[in-house]
């Protein structure tokens, strides 16, 4: 019960910060043990002491908690691995190893609880049901991955971009049954790292924003096309998020905290049917 932040550290752990506590001193929580990081070896992955086997072994570089369930966590590391942690007593209770670099990205799926995608550096896409921990199944991306979404609309597909600037759009179901093509449409969204990507309450609605600082505005009725594009004047986007109770309003992370309402361009209120 509660309100609570989860936020991934360099030291490899996990801390869960208490947002109603005012002024914290310390987290509310910490999963996995802090440790200073080692100087890099020739070692692909060294051993962790037996005691601290559940930590990650490298920095928590993504997070993202179950909506099913408040009490479970993903975690994504440079060690590359992804782990489950139950939040309610601190444990790790699953860990995967299908990706071969940095894990990029992770993500719950939205309605399949059990159902885990993930992006990484070693140029692939993973799909995993974790009642099925040997069953990963990996699709090719067209470079090291920066974002990975499922589709709000449908459940079947799910986004990611890539340090070139592209977005690629895949059928889940064909990457399941490892079909040799899973992807439905490729465009390139930016000349430089797409580093975030979000899919809108708004249906066909797609924004992506790279190191580029512009947020970009997509039309997925047919094939892609940009509707709009704005300089955020935020210097390199990082991330981006929207807010299902106000489908109109982007928010994103660069040098400062942006706020962009999108029902105040009129083009993409006639273009998306936004309320002005």
């Amino acid at each position: 019960e509660g309100c609570y932040a989860a936020v991934g550290s360099i030291d490899h752990s996990i801390q869960l910060w208490n947002l109603e506590e005012a002024d914290p001193l310390e987290p509310a929580q910490v999963l996995g043990h802090a440790r200073k990081p080692k100087a890099k070896t020739k070692k692909r992955r060294p051993k962790m002491p037996s005691g601290d086997a559940k930590a990650h072994d490298g920095p928590v570089l993504c997070l993202h908690g179950s909506s099913a369930n408040p009490s479970v966590l993903a975690s994504g590391s440079a060690d590359q691995t992804l782990k489950v942690w139950d939040v309610s007593d601190g444990s790790c209770v699953h860990s995967f190893d299908h990706h071969s670099d940095k894990v990029q990205c992770v993500r719950w799926h939205p309605t399949e609880q059990a159902v885990l995608l993930s992006a990484a550096f070693d140029h692939r896409l993973g799909l995993i049901d974790v009642r099925q921990p040997k069953q990963a199944a990996l699709a090719a991306l067209n470079g090291e991955a920066e974002c990975a979404i499922w589709s709000r609309h449908n459940p079947y597909q799910c986004f990611a971009s890539t340090d070139n600037g592209a977005v690629c759009c895949y059928d889940v179901r064909k990457v399941a049954n490892k079909a040799e093509n899973p992807i439905l449409w490729t465009l390139m969204a930016h000349d430089v790292a797409c580093t975030s990507l979000q899919d809108a309450p708004a249906k066909n609605l797609l924004v992506t924003a790279g190191l580029d600082g512009h947020a970009k505005v997509w039309n997925l009725t047919s094939s892609p096309q940009m509707v709009y594009s704005k300089n955020l004047q935020a210097g390199p986007i990082f991330t981006c998020q929207s807010n299902a109770d106000m489908p109109a309003l982007m928010c994103f992370g660069g040098k400062c905290p942006v706020m962009w309402d999108l029902s105040s361009e009129q083009v993409l209120v006639d273009a998306f049917k936004l309320d002005a």
